[in-house]
């Protein structure tokens, strides 16, 4: 047997082992959340804002679908498109029409089969994606992992996240309580426009995913 083989069935064996980890977090992890003040949603949206500057986002407000979509298509515009991929989600639902009707093409790609879905998004330069939660004190946008493609999340070069005010929590102990443990266990979280200072400490943007991060905050 040669060594690429003991390998393989090293990680068959370890497959068929099931995980000993508990599906709930013991109580003492989570003790000292409760120690920090509560936060009103004023207060999380105003952390959340300021936060998402410093990690080099960008941060708009929208009181209505409507509002967002007239935000948003200007966004696109500015790229500069006229077309979008979007992400499944009852929000970027919420702003679809509108956005088609000031001429934006939405493409969505679970409509897409294999290649022609990695291709069709690709070349498509800005996103428009949901984050069902968001934390606050770090500015993270939590998806679930449930089974929505991923792909406008990190494939174009501009990513306008939706978030609901009433999603934002203070932390990340928080996000973790108010999460069922099945989405806890495969949970995406994004702080930001991608960045890397790989190379002789230079900071580059989008490097490994969307070079702009703007985070859209519906109040209704």
């Amino acid at each position: 047997m040669d060594s690429r083989q003991q390998i393989l069935d090293s990680i068959r064996r370890a497959l068929k082992t099931p995980s000993h980890l508990p599906d709930e977090a013991a109580p003492e992890t989570l003790s000292h959340a409760l120690a920090i003040p509560a936060l009103g949603i004023e207060e999380k949206i105003a952390l959340f804002r300021d936060e998402m500057k410093a990690v080099s986002g960008e941060y708009i407000e929208a009181a209505s679908a409507a509002e967002a979509a007239e935000k948003i298509a200007a966004l696109v515009r500015e790229a500069p498109a006229e077309e979008a991929s979007v992400s499944a989600g009852p929000l970027v639902d919420a702003v679809s029409a509108a956005l088609t009707a000031k001429g934006i093409r939405l493409v969505k790609p679970e409509s897409l089969e294999g290649d022609a879905r990695k291709n069709a998004v690709a070349r498509i330069l800005v996103g428009i994606v949901e984050a069902p939660c968001a934390v606050a004190d770090t500015a993270t946008l939590a998806i679930p992992l449930d089974g929505r493609s991923m792909q406008p999340y990190f494939l174009p070069e501009v990513v306008i996240a939706l978030v609901s005010a009433k999603s934002l929590v203070a932390n990340h102990f928080e996000l973790f309580q108010r999460m069922p443990p099945e989405e806890r266990k495969n949970l995406l979280l994004i702080t930001g426009p991608s960045r890397t200072a790989d190379i002789e400490k230079i900071l580059i943007l989008g490097a490994h995913g969307p070079r702009r991060l703007v985070a859209c905050l519906m109040r209704d």
